[in-house]
């Protein structure tokens, strides 16, 4: 295990102090996350048979997994067992973002053939597509009070596909090319890019964080419990307080996808390096060699409150 150092420029990141790097101190609203903790025990579970290469995953609401492969999206227990499958209209394309919407159903997006689409699936595996406006580039989504939210609207900042399957589109002003988004438990938005973070309340008030240091790595943002929105950005790794005080890390290896756990800290994974690696508020770092001998894909938190993790014809569990 190691501590990373923390950059200083908290805030709007414009402030310099005499010392680059210093430790970062747990906030209180922290400790109000779960103690529960992940000895990082890796379970495989091959899905080679199924015929599945998963690339995506979420949590169902009713207590699934949902795998997002090529051609289809399908449902696995938390035991590794595969419990049903819908074939996606464009067998060649895998869905670029999955979710779980609060109205029960699975969403997906794609861009096939220059034609983007946000997908929805009942729990009864009904399928039903809505288009998008042309030049659409839905690769994130997060489930909202009112639908489900996209970034890569073609002319507004973001969109939004109502539960009952109307299109409309989210205006604010923000000075980050958004490429992430998640939801707290308050209904805030909170949205990452190459340039920083930011967060749009349920009255509209919008506040960006800025991050000084280009497009490093993919941007990413995930919400613990207590409103506190980690992210990846800039080539950094860090966290919002509810508060709004920054706090920043330089990590060895930037994230291709994170999650923030019911333990209060962040998981993730770098497709290139073969590990899983876990940051906690303070800065400790402990690295996890995946074992099972493939670089690791997607990283969520399962209905089974495990990190479940998508390789190469398996699916893996963490406890």
């Amino acid at each position: 295990m190691g501590r990373m150092a923390e950059d200083p420029r908290g805030g709007l990141c414009k402030n310099r102090c005499m010392s680059f790097y210093r430790a970062c101190a747990l906030c209180a609203t922290i400790a109000l996350l779960s103690a529960t903790g992940y000895r990082g025990t890796m379970t495989p579970f091959s899905v080679e048979r199924q015929g599945i290469m998963p690339f995506h995953l979420t949590s169902g609401r009713d207590g699934h997994l949902w795998v997002a492969s090529i051609g289809y999206i399908a449902r696995m227990t938390t035991a590794g067992a595969f419990s049903g499958a819908v074939a996606t209209p464009h067998a060649a394309d895998v869905a670029d973002a999955i979710v779980a919407g609060r109205d029960g159903n699975i969403w997906f997006s794609e861009d096939a053939s220059h034609v983007a689409r946000i997908g929805r699936i009942a729990p009864t595996g009904k399928l039903t597509e809505y288009t998008l406006p042309p030049d659409s580039n839905p690769t994130a989504l997060a489930a909202g009070p009112d639908g489900i939210v996209f970034a890569g609207h073609p002319t507004a900042t973001l969109g939004l596909v109502s539960y009952t399957g109307k299109i409309s589109a989210i205006h604010f002003k923000t000075n980050i090319d958004i490429k992430s988004i998640a939801y707290d438990s308050s209904g805030t938005l909170w949205y990452a890019g190459c340039d920083g973070v930011g967060r749009l309340t349920r009255s509209h008030a919008v506040r960006d964080y800025l991050v000084e240091g280009g497009c490093n790595g993919e941007a990413g943002v995930s919400v613990a419990r207590g409103a506190v929105a980690w992210f990846s950005a800039g080539g950094y790794i860090g966290y919002v307080e509810a508060s709004g005080k920054m706090r920043l890390f330089k990590p060895l290896f930037a994230p291709t996808s994170m999650t923030a756990a019911p333990d209060g800290n962040l998981w993730f994974v770098n497709s290139h390096s073969n590990l899983i690696t876990r940051i906690t508020p303070q800065g400790t770092v402990s690295r996890f060699p995946t074992k099972f001998g493939d670089s690791p894909g997607d990283i969520a938190v399962g209905p089974d409150g495990n990190l479940w993790v998508c390789g190469t014809n398996k699916i893996v569990r963490i406890t």
